[in-house]
């Protein structure tokens, strides 16, 4: 655990009751040392009290360096005048450490703990040197052994008695600022997830549309998929920013799994991937190997992250007229995964350095964040699978990437889009879109009509719950952030008006579904999805079955 920064305010605080304490400590050992003995030496002690009342005056009107060491040096003097004098009763080296310790860690100023170093090596010269000869303070002797035990252990007592308190200061510093800490990253984690939510809003829209205009507009096939690469890469850089300031310890588990049939989903990566490299003039080999045409358990979040990182990178470091090779090897248990380039290449001394965050001093001309190739270790390690490099300067580079995977044989439940979709229109199916965005509700209610669905847009969350009165949806949209409600509220009320209704969440942020199922949610889309992945959430959840459940209901 890190030690807390003590601000001036707080240094001001504690000089003054470290300067209290030494105060009464020296008042209650001073008189109950010279009732115990009878020695004048303890009245010495009575003369810092008067040194440490002027620090105290000192602290209270702003003079709180000068009362910083003349605390320390006034503190560091009574426990070696006790040493010297009590030095055949009691050893105060051990308690003067303690203390010593304490203004340390409290303390801000490099300058202090060097001076406060020095007196402690001058205090224990001083105990040491007169604990041999005697020639600075003859120590008081005490004949009787009860009278020995008595005074050592008041002695003792009455110092962690009047100590405590500085225990009990700098706990309650710790805890104040373990709670500004929690605040503070509470407030930052909303910050950035607001801020993706607000970028990743528009690229959905800028896809959305660019692919409804691709689908009519003839001609322009090119164009429209370096707008869908542009944002796609934008898209990118945002998850990489967003999952690089998240904590280490509070990134999400890596347990959002979902069977995938492996050609389909691979072959979708090797059309994005083919498409950004044709814009750049360079050629794309893709090929699959081992058990293809298999289900695998993946998540797919993740996984999608790595190779779209591992690729954009090749992709950034090769010139056109060369290549970029994926390779996809599936065993039972293990994904493999090899990109390869021939561009650059990494000088062999700086290798190490290819994983820090935004380290751009290979090809620094090169556009990006930085942290392409941190996120996609962070992912595997997530994964627990392995990352190896091997490049050579000049030639190309390639990455390896193997990952524990499960793999089923088992046919995944075929549905018939066109009779499905025929069904939707016949039986007049409903949907709620629920959206503050504007373009992104449009752009989703257009999904769905085009589907066959009867639209029903709100804004806000009281005005979907107010329409509920008299429109009945069979699947409900909804953005995950709404100006008006919170998620976790809007989500609890909308599942109590609608228990048997499946919600999917449409969000620019990273959730888990497992978090959201207890409010009805059947499936979290992350705004850049596509009609097809609307299409196919229309098959799982609005087909003829799952309307006979909820008849019946």
């Amino acid at each position: 655990m890190c030690k807390p920064q003590i601000n001036e305010s707080q240094e001001s605080s504690f000089n003054t009751t470290m300067s209290a304490i030494t105060i009464a400590l020296c008042l209650s050992n001073g008189t109950f040392l010279y009732l115990a003995t009878g020695s004048h030496k303890f009245v010495f002690l009575y003369f810092l009290v008067l040194a440490l009342v002027g620090v105290i005056v000192l602290n209270e009107n702003g003079k709180h360096l000068i009362s910083a060491y003349l605390s320390q040096s006034l503190h560091s003097l009574s426990f070696a005048y006790l040493g010297i004098v009590m030095e055949k009763v009691i050893d105060f080296s051990g308690m003067f450490l303690f203390l010593l310790t304490l203004s340390l860690l409290v303390s801000s100023s490099r300058r202090f703990r060097i001076y406060s170093f020095v007196l402690a090596g001058i205090a224990f010269f001083f105990i040491e040197f007169n604990r041999n000869n005697h020639v600075i303070i003859e120590p008081v002797i005490i004949e009787s052994e009860i009278g020995i035990i008595i005074v050592r252990w008041v002695t003792l007592a009455t110092i962690i008695l009047l100590n405590l308190p500085i225990f009990a200061y700098f706990h309650k510093i710790m805890l104040n600022q373990r709670k500004s800490i929690e605040l503070a990253q509470r407030e930052r984690d909303f910050l950035v997830s607001q801020f993706v939510h607000d970028l990743r809003a528009p690229m959905h829209s800028i896809r959305g549309y660019s692919k409804i205009l691709k689908d009519q507009i003839a001609g322009f096939d090119q164009e429209f998929d370096n707008i869908e690469n542009l944002t796609r890469r934008v898209e990118r850089d945002i998850d990489n920013l967003l999952v690089n300031n998240i904590p280490g310890d509070r990134i999400p588990e890596a347990d959002e799994k979902t069977w995938v049939e492996s050609t389909a989903y691979f072959n979708t990566i090797h059309q994005i991937s083919h498409s950004t490299c044709q814009a750049k003039g360079i050629e794309f080999n893709f090929q699959i190997t081992g058990s293809n045409d298999v289900q695998i358990q993946i998540d797919t979040y993740r996984v999608t992250s790595i190779l779209e990182n591992l690729i954009f990178n090749a992709i950034k470091f090769t010139e056109p007229y060369k290549a970029i090779k994926l390779i996809i090897n599936i065993t039972g248990v293990e994904l493999i995964i090899k990109v390869s380039d021939q561009g650059i290449g990494i000088p062999f001394r700086k290798i190490n350095e290819l994983f820090e965050p935004y380290n751009k001093s290979i090809g620094s001309q090169v556009s990006g964040t930085g942290l392409g190739l941190t996120i996609a270790k962070k992912f595997v390690e997530q994964l627990g699978g392995s990352i190896k490099v091997n490049s050579v300067e000049g030639f190309g580079t390639t990455f390896l990437i193997n990952l524990p995977i499960k793999t089923s044989t088992n046919e995944p439940p075929q549905f018939d889009l066109g009779n499905t979709l025929e069904m939707s229109m016949s039986n007049d199916l409903k949907a709620m879109v629920i959206d503050d965005d504007f373009m992104n509700a449009a752009l989703l209610k257009r999904f769905l009509t085009d589907i066959g669905f009867n639209v029903k847009v709100c804004h806000l969350s009281r005005e979907a719950l107010e329409s509920l009165k008299y429109f009945a949806p069979d699947v409900i949209f909804s953005d995950f952030h709404l100006p008006d409600e919170v998620p976790d509220m809007h989500f609890s009320i909308l599942h109590s008006k609608c228990p048997n209704i499946p919600i999917v969440i449409t969000t620019g942020s990273n959730l888990q579904l497992k978090n959201y199922k207890k409010y009805g949610i059947v499936e979290i889309l992350t705004k850049g999805f596509l009609k097809s992945d609307v299409e196919n959430l229309i098959l799982l959840y609005c087909n003829n079955e799952l309307r006979g459940k909820r008849a019946s209901a």
